[in-house]
């Protein structure tokens, strides 16, 4: 029997959309633990000119991933089992690039 390819249509990319920003942000908590930057999400909804910038930094990432600073792709994550021996937990370090 012979395999046949099959034909898969892959979605193309689209920019984000300065609304998509402004959406997200609206739906954040205004002060939950802030990221690397140091930046509250109060301070971000408070200043509508920045969400042009914000749109456009992270199109530019998506599209040339090398414009990504290091904090940016860089983080550490803890693994907390949901049940079970606690001395199995690990502590990895990931790099995304």
């Amino acid at each position: 029997m012979r395999e046949q390819k099959r034909k898969t249509n892959y979605m193309g990319w689209m920019p984000i959309q300065i609304t998509e920003i402004i959406s997200y942000l609206s739906k954040a908590h205004n002060w939950k633990s802030h990221g690397s930057d140091q930046i509250q999400t109060c301070g971000l909804k408070a200043l509508p000119a920045t969400h042009r910038h914000i749109t456009n930094n992270f199109n530019e990432i998506i599209e040339e991933t090398e414009k990504a600073a290091d904090w940016f792709t860089t983080g550490i994550t803890y693994l907390i089992p949901k049940s079970g021996d606690n001395k199995e937990v690990k502590t990895t370090e990931l790099l995304h690039a």
